[in-house]
């Protein structure tokens, strides 16, 4: 019996403690916008050069007709109109990233372009990673002139 016991303890001592798993708080910023021939952009932001560290999780569009998108990457930094945001959970913090509408960023270096309409159009994103190096690192979604209703959500995630 003393064998098994010191076998017990000894591999509880070897056995490394388990973290309790964490996750990154998640964060949305949407908004609905009635153009008349006009455009609107998204744009979420990360002005922070602490480290922390953006992840875009993804974007969906709906428009009342069909409409064209252009989803950007690194145009020069949103300065006007902030957009709220929710918090995926309430025990997140606050953001460090801030969202903009009407965003005046400049065009994205980066841009993949998308077509959606009254059903709307989830784009998962993977890899998508706004440094937080105080680099003003930048996502948008831009959307073409249309004369109609449009949705836009953006979702993204924060890490050190």
């Amino acid at each position: 019996m003393k064998i098994k016991i010191c076998v017990a303890l000894l591999v509880a001592i070897a056995l490394p403690l388990r973290p309790a798993a964490t996750f990154d708080p998640i964060y949305n910023a949407s908004k609905t916008t009635v153009l008349s021939g006009g455009t609107e952009v998204i744009t979420i932001q990360n002005p922070n050069n602490k480290g922390v560290k953006m992840s875009v999780r993804g974007v969906y569009v709906k428009c009342s007709v069909p409409c064209d998108f252009t989803l950007e990457r690194d145009g020069t930094a949103a300065t006007t109109t902030a957009l709220a945001f929710d918090r995926g959970s309430k025990a997140s913090p606050a953001p460090v990233g801030v969202a903009f509408s009407a965003s005046n960023a400049g065009t994205g270096v980066f841009k993949w372009p998308y077509t959606s309409g009254p059903s709307g159009l989830s784009v998962p994103l993977t890899g998508v990673d706004l440094p937080g190096d105080g680099s003003n690192s930048n996502f948008s979604v831009r959307i073409a002139a249309l004369t109609g209703t449009v949705f836009v959500l953006t979702q993204w995630g924060e890490s050190d």
